[in-house]
């Protein structure tokens, strides 16, 4: 039996846009619970340009508060979604665990008052109960109506999935967008977004594309330790699909909520907008119009472990650009040991630890499969993988990693 949802399309409007400091058509959030570094803590900031009237610029730093064990508040004042009624506008989040085995997730992202985003984020341990840990969370929202800084590139969609395949809050930019999310029998989630594809100049053919599934669940319920992941995402002229696997930790399939990003870039999406007018390349300083940095990385390697050293050809697709470089950048990939890699992005400027995020995901749907971020350094522009079997012990497996950086 295949159960099917379905939410209408939407079409895409031209808008002109002037930059004054948000590069990139997304409002962006981000708060990165980890220990200071160099007495920088944590990434806790929105990045938004072109708001509605009723709310002032600039928006207060995001905060954090600790509410009980395993369980954290986010509040990011002013970011609430824009008051665009679907299917023009929409809004994304993401959790995941860093340097721990726990499972982070996002256990509810709401409005306060008209404003204000406030989302919690739930941890449990691989038997799940309770644990704290440190965690990634990103947030970004979208509208046709209040694009930000470049013109709104059709090379990114995001949905969030219910249980029952009904679909939450979605935005896809591309003409004619709709959004289904179909299921035949305990087998895959196949979210298609009708209309993102190459056929329309939105996708650009080499530079690829990754996935990224951020797990919901609410409260105490005992879905914690659930894995939703992308085992196989597709791009074609005309529309893109990403199969979305559930499973609890012994590898059985269930069904769950989830969220779930395709683009070409990380969690921005701002590199290939377009400036209306040629001479505001100059006027705001966009060189390349790279936009952002960010960099992303999709691993198929199940070679040995080589420890500190790179592997010199590993089965990985990858993107890594930014701003002050023209063209793709080159990344190291490190095989650490059982379940660990690193990866060194090259040519990419971090200032510090308040001024990036990222986020991983596992791509195996079997024996409870699950990945963290590791270890990571701006220092070195490095970042763990760290992957575990579903009794939360090391294990290698395959997965993506999707880190950006929202400031120059």
């Amino acid at each position: 039996m295949t159960k099917t949802a379905i939410v209408v399309g939407l079409a895409v409007v031209a808008f002109s846009a002037v930059a004054r400091g948000q590069q990139g058509p997304a409002m962006n959030s981000f708060y990165l619970n980890v220990k200071p570094t160099d007495g920088e803590c944590c990434a806790n900031v929105t990045f938004v340009q072109n708001l509605p009237p009723e709310r002032k610029l600039p928006l207060p730093a995001v905060t954090m508060s600790r509410i009980a064990k395993g369980k954290y508040l986010v509040t990011a004042v002013g970011a609430a979604p824009f008051p665009t009624a679907p299917p023009r506008g929409g809004f994304f989040t993401a959790v995941t665990a860093v340097a721990s085995n726990a499972h982070c997730f996002e256990e509810s992202t709401l409005v306060r008052g008209t404003k204000d985003v406030v989302s919690t984020v739930g941890c449990v341990d691989p038997r799940g109960a309770r644990v704290d840990s440190e965690f990634s969370w990103s947030y970004r929202a979208d509208s046709l109506e209040f694009v930000q800084f470049t013109t709104m590139p059709a090379n990114f969609a995001y949905a969030q999935v219910m249980p029952d395949l009904q679909v939450g809050s979605y935005f896809n930019p591309a003409k004619g967008g709709a959004v289904t999310a179909t299921q035949a029998g305990t087998g895959p989630v196949k979210v298609k977004f009708a209309g993102l594809g190459t056929g329309n100049g939105g996708i650009d053919r080499q530079a690829g594309t990754h996935a990224v599934v951020s797990n919901i669940c609410s409260g105490d319920a005992p879905c914690g330790t659930n894995v939703c992941v992308p085992v196989a995402w597709s791009v074609g002229a005309s529309a893109s699909t990403v199969d979305v696997q559930c499973h609890d930790p012994k590898g059985a399939p269930v069904t769950a909520a989830f969220r779930v990003f395709l683009g070409q870039e990380a969690l921005n999406s701002q590199a290939f907008g377009k400036f209306a007018i040629p001479s505001d390349y100059k006027k705001n300083k966009q060189h390349y119009n790279e936009g952002t940095n960010f960099g992303w990385v999709s691993s198929s390697e199940m070679g040995a472990a080589d420890g500190q050293n790179p592997l010199a050809k590993p089965d990985i697709a990858y993107l890594n650009k930014g701003k002050d470089f023209p063209g793709p950048r080159k990344i190291d990939y490190f095989h650490l040991g059982p379940g660990k890699y690193k990866v060194k992005f090259k040519d990419q400027i971090i200032y510090g630890q308040t001024y990036w995020s990222m986020h991983a995901t596992t791509r195996d749907s079997e024996g409870g499969a699950y990945c963290n971020v590791g270890d990571i350094d701006y220092h070195t522009l490095e970042v763990g993988v760290n992957c575990y079997d579903g009794t939360g012990a090391p294990r290698d497996g395959k997965w993506v990693l999707s880190m950006r950086r929202l400031y120059n």
